[in-house]
């Protein structure tokens, strides 16, 4: 079973409930916490690795990029993401050259 890591303040994860929480495509299983989906996410984002080395965790490689996909298909991921950079920024959470820019 996944669980939510923790990896996210609820003050972060709040906002961004709409960026993965979009689909409802089930293929007939368990959806997965959507929380938990993200921050799997947010984990191979935060380290620029592959998808493969997504530690166990976490859920499946293939929901977490599949989420991804659908989110473009929705076109609701850009804005939601630029939401988050801008209060990850806010918050002085970001490390980045380009940061607040």
């Amino acid at each position: 079973m996944v669980e939510d890591t923790g990896e996210i303040p609820e003050v972060q994860w709040a906002p961004n409930r709409a960026a993965i929480a979009y689909s409802t495509r089930s293929l007939g299983r368990t959806r997965l916490p959507d929380r938990a989906v993200f921050e799997g996410i947010l984990w191979v984002l935060r380290r620029g690795t592959r998808w493969k080395d997504l530690p166990s965790g976490y859920p499946s490689t293939s929901t977490c990029w599949r989420r991804i996909q659908q989110g473009q298909e929705a076109e609701v991921g850009l804005s939601t993401w630029r939401a988050f950079l801008s209060a990850s920024d806010a918050q002085g959470r970001l490390d980045s050259p380009f940061a607040g820019t």
